[in-house]
């Protein structure tokens, strides 16, 4: 008996002391994964949509401001919602001039933000700052920037719709690759932009 209580004793007390530096499993702090933040998600629930464009300087290529009207939607294009931001807009699904397009919320000390408005390159002499500012129906203003990469007939346009929203500003980006620039219709693009962005609403 006096064996088995030792045995036992030798045998408890190497487990009670390997036990005694482990860390509880409720205070294990767990490993941070990426997150994919979603274009519909809220960077900053302060944000209020009170200011605008018109308030901050810009360096827009031409005079004035340009009113640009809204595309009619077919049952191909889909509404894009911001509830939180109070925002939406509609954006076609298909057609030749059907652009890849994604929605960016930057602080406005991003470099590529310069004079509230948002360049998809950092501007340098051979790219120089090139720009508009174009209003939508509801008043909203918009900086909008353009960039060609590439050369003819492979060519690479980014087109950036910058506004601001509270602290934030809220770039709507455009890409579309071209593969044979003799069949394509820069205006007709443009136009394509355009009415894409004259949809867009502030709903507050």
């Amino acid at each position: 008996m006096t064996n088995q209580k030792f045995l036992l004793t030798a045998f408890i007390i190497p487990l009670l002391t390997m036990g005694a530096g482990c860390t509880p499993l409720s205070t294990t702090t767990p490993v941070s994964q990426p997150v994919t933040v979603q274009t519909t998600s809220t960077p900053d629930s302060s944000l209020t949509p009170t200011d605008s464009l018109a308030s901050v300087s810009h360096t827009p290529s031409s005079d004035g401001e340009r009113t640009i009207v809204a595309a009619e939607p077919d049952e191909t294009w889909v509404l894009y919602t911001n509830k939180a931001l109070g925002y939406s807009v509609n954006t076609p699904t298909k057609g030749g001039n059907t652009p890849t397009w994604e929605m960016k919320y930057v602080d406005q000390s991003d470099p590529h933000i310069i004079n509230g408005c948002y360049y998809y390159l950092n501007p340098t002499p051979k790219n120089p700052p090139q720009g508009d500012i174009v209003v939508v129906s509801d008043g909203t203003k918009f900086c909008h920037t353009k960039i060609e990469l590439g050369d003819s007939p492979s060519i690479f346009i980014v087109d950036e719709y910058a506004t601001i929203v509270g602290k934030k500003i809220i770039v709507v980006e455009f890409k579309k690759g071209i593969t044979d620039a003799s069949v394509f219709v820069a205006s007709d693009y443009q136009k394509s932009l355009d009415g894409i962005m004259g949809t867009f609403q502030m709903n507050y």
